[in-house]
């Protein structure tokens, strides 16, 4: 994965969501905390916009932060 690649999406359509929680950002921003009714995956809404990750894109951010890296090593010796 590239350091530059995109993770996740910006969108504005309507999705089954689960509620989860709100939040807000540390410049005080509320946003909410929802899932994908059904495939789990996470969403943040913030004024009708809706940030989106999809379970590709987690896999991707947990390898870029090391998950796999101690299985490769294991492997190697």
């Amino acid at each position: 994965m590239n350091n530059d690649q995109t993770i996740g999406k910006i969108t504005s359509g309507l999705y089954l969501q689960t509620f989860i929680g709100n939040g807000k950002t540390d410049d005080g921003k509320e946003f909410t905390c929802c899932a994908v009714f059904g495939s789990c995956e996470p969403l943040l809404t913030y004024n009708h916009r809706t940030f989106m990750l999809t379970w590709d894109d987690i896999v991707k951010l947990a390898e870029k932060a090391g998950l796999f890296e101690e299985e490769k090593k294991e492997a190697q010796a």
